[in-house]
């Protein structure tokens, strides 16, 4: 019995060694007394010393199989969404925090790489990291040394390209073919692959589209990348379809910046911009200063609305950010961000 109990755990661990098992067999036998004297205690301890040789083999077994196991968890846990990050009122912290994050996610990205959920984790991860702490420092240094920004502004867009091909191979995994219908521009194949995406792929297509959208912003004179705007808008408009509602209307905070620059015969403008606004403001349920905060910046400079810009700004930083402990992390930041807004008051508005 014992020696078929070796074989079917050689083949179960992969282990080219029985010998060395029937070894570590015989010194569990010999000290769990399967020889005793009282029959009655054979069976059980036969059992209890099976557990035992089971939990060793285990641990035993290919190093291979072990490193998936334990990193595939590990994936798991970081593809959840971040709420520790979310309730952290010390943006500085979860500055310095990220970036070893992201590079132990990248780690076992590479070793899983078909794990849809850390793909995800790490396009949304690396595309908050890039806007709130790379992309918006560079809009705060070009207002005193525009030279000394631009390297800021090109490693948001690196980083945020690195964030949106995570988002790219996720997508693939899902839709054979994503990859090079998007990136080729390929209008039909697009259409036809993106009606297949399901409300479970929204998370997917929003960020990966969030990436790409800031990518642009940070580099509008990279003309080949201002040509995939089209391929942006295609990503939100069916993730919008999908649900509309997605933390609490991102999608539609989205359209507020998006369509505020876009003219009328393109379906953009301010109103539409505004109608976005305000849903995603109710979506919001009056928790987020997002929606306020994107408004302010892309919509009322051009409509030269000063007094309701300071209106909203004001509301924004008179918030209380406890209130809302879900989204204090991103609220604090967008009070830095009106802050800075209202900094320029004099550059976004005629006297």
């Amino acid at each position: 019995m014992y020696d078929q109990l070796i074989m079917r755990m050689c083949a179960y661990t992969g282990s080219r060694h029985p010998l060395a098992l029937s070894l570590c067999f015989d010194r569990l036998s010999m000290s769990g007394g399967l020889k005793a004297d009282r029959p009655e205690l054979v069976e059980g301890r036969s059992r209890f010393t099976e557990r035992i040789l089971l939990s060793v083999l285990f641990l035993c077994a290919s190093s291979c199989s072990l490193k998936t196991i334990a990193m595939t968890s590990i994936a798991d846990t970081l593809s959840s969404p971040g709420a520790a990050y979310a309730r952290d009122d010390d943006p500085e912290l979860v500055k310095d925090a990220l970036p070893v994050i992201i590079k132990v996610m990248e780690q076992i990205r590479d070793e899983l790489p078909r794990h849809r959920g850390l793909l995800l984790a790490l396009c949304r991860t690396v595309t908050s990291y890039a806007v709130a702490f790379v992309a918006n420092r560079a809009d705060e240094v070009q207002e005193v040394d525009v030279a000394r920004a631009r390297p800021l502004y090109d490693r948001a867009r690196r980083l945020l390209l690195r964030a949106r091909n995570d988002g790219m191979e996720a997508l693939e995994l899902a839709h054979p073919g994503f990859k090079r219908a998007l990136y080729g521009h390929q209008r039909a194949e697009e259409k036809r692959l993106l009606a297949t995406a399901t409300k479970a792929d929204v998370a997917l297509l929003y960020w990966t589209g969030a990436a790409w959208a800031s990518a642009i912003s940070s580099a509008k004179d990279d003309m080949a990348l201002v040509g995939d705007v089209p391929e942006v808008e295609m990503l939100m408009r069916r993730a919008l379809d999908l649900d509309e509602s997605f933390e609490s209307g991102s999608v539609h905070e989205f359209f507020v910046a998006y369509l505020a620059g876009r003219s009328k015969h393109e379906g953009g403008g301010p109103e539409q911009a505004r109608q976005h606004f305000l849903r995603a403001r109710a979506l919001s349920q009056g928790k987020k200063l997002s929606p306020e905060l994107s408004y302010a910046e892309n919509v009322l400079p051009l409509l030269q609305d000063k007094k309701q810009f300071n209106t909203l700004l004001s509301e924004v930083l008179a918030f209380d950010v406890d209130s809302a402990p879900e989204y204090r992390l991103v609220n604090t930041l967008a009070q830095q961000r009106a802050r800075f807004l209202l900094g320029r008051i004099n550059d976004l508005f005629a006297e």
